[in-house]
């Protein structure tokens, strides 16, 4: 768990935290920089950890309550969520299937909730999965659409093969290079130029 040092889990103490139990280790007394080097967290998980005096261990861990669910019972409540309120609001990437097994495997995995049997718990479960679906693979359909549309996939491939003889070993990953620029440079001049236009005669 981090590393954390025996004497402080020693102290670890299990607590009710919004509507889970929680393992937590104590830390008032500590500022952000002392949890951070402690625990190895993010500094705003150090932050909120100081602000309440504890730190959670293994906060972001799945609560998983087995218990008897009906397979058939949740897809139906699965797809009718979907139906009611993602269909035709969701991004083109994302499937539809997939999102109902997200939330049919977060109402299986917490069957055995004491809550499950109130009303409205069993879609908010599945709800809470969906958007948790559509935020993990937002992130990374937003990753990928960087790498495909970044500057450089634009720039001509003659461009890129002249900057690279030209003595620039890197300029392939990085558009921000002297002999990316110079390069695309002399390319739009030569475009210019065979217009009968000179360059200098543009800047007047």
């Amino acid at each position: 768990m981090n590393n954390i040092p025996e004497h402080l889990m020693a102290q670890a103490e299990t607590r009710k935290y919004g509507h889970r139990e929680v393992k937590t280790i104590p830390v008032a007394g500590m500022n952000r920089k002392e949890v951070m080097a402690l625990v190895n967290c993010p500094r705003t998980t150090a932050w909120k950890a100081v602000k309440r005096g504890f730190y959670i261990l293994d906060y972001c861990k799945k609560t998983v309550i087995p218990g008897w669910f009906d397979p058939e019972e949740a897809y139906r409540m699965a797809w009718w969520l979907f139906n009611k309120k993602f269909r035709g609001r969701v991004p083109e990437w994302a499937e539809s299937a997939d999102m109902v097994q997200d939330g049919v495997t977060r109402l299986i995995e917490l069957a055995g909730h004491p809550r499950i049997k109130v009303p409205g718990f069993a879609f908010r479960v599945i709800s809470t999965a969906m958007v948790g679906y559509l935020r993990r693979n937002r992130r990374q359909e937003h990753e990928d659409e960087s790498r495909i549309d970044s500057p450089m996939n634009r720039v001509p491939e003659s461009w890129k093969h002249g900057a690279v003889s030209e003595g620039c070993q890197h300029c392939a990953p990085s558009p921000n290079t002297w002999h990316c620029k110079h390069a695309a440079t002399e390319a739009m001049c030569r475009v210019i130029e065979a217009k009968g236009i000179a360059p200098m005669d543009l800047a007047a």
